[in-house]
């Protein structure tokens, strides 16, 4: 509902270089920044495996996202990581290698090891743009997701926390891990069988 949301929210599509297979690679990241909010806090939002639906047109204009637009391919921004910008965050939605404009190659969906490196150098890129915005987003950071990306959130933060590398860089504040493919002997079964 709209009493939910407090601040306006600007959205900008974010170029970054992450890296995939230890190769640079150009990926594009949503971040959705709440206006007139003094101290926005930097949240990490990686999102579901069904968003965008297809890899190819759909990813672009997700990371591209404008709105307000209605329809299933916008669902998770609006319902979810629109009303997290109006509440102070500075929301960055990370493109999944294979995805976006990385569509053309392969994505490790759970293989977190690779797929992390994206998150966190969106986060990474994201600390340059609040610099250019002056919006000081500090070294705070959330992190959160739903499904392929409840898993991609709970293993970002196990990577920052236990890398020296990042850890001085961000202090992991609070984490929402969402129904996550966390059981995968019984995940991969069940695709299995059916």
């Amino acid at each position: 509902p709209d009493s939910l949301l407090i601040h306006d929210v600007e959205c900008y599509t974010l170029r970054y270089t992450t890296l995939y297979k230890d190769m640079p690679v150009q990926a594009e990241a949503l971040v959705c920044r709440p206006l007139n909010c003094a101290e926005p806090r930097l949240a990490l939002y990686c999102h579901g495996t069904n968003i965008p639906l297809n890899q190819g047109r759909g990813a672009k204009r997700f990371y591209a996202y404008s709105g307000p637009f209605k329809g299933d391919d916008y669902q998770e921004i609006e319902e979810c990581i629109i009303p997290l910008a109006s509440n102070g965050y500075f929301v960055v939605v990370p493109e999944y290698t294979g995805y976006g404009s990385t569509a053309s190659l392969d994505h490790p969906f759970i293989y977190y090891p690779e797929l992390v490196k994206s998150v966190i150098d969106a986060a990474y890129a994201s600390r340059t743009l609040s610099q250019v915005l002056n919006a000081d987003i500090g070294k705070d950071l959330y992190i959160t997701g739903w499904s392929q990306g409840g898993g991609a959130a709970f293993f970002t933060e196990k990577t920052i926390e236990s890398d020296a590398s990042y850890s001085t860089d961000f202090d992991v504040v609070g984490v929402s891990a969402l129904s996550g493919p966390y059981d995968l002997y019984n995940f991969l079964g069940e695709i299995f069988r059916n």
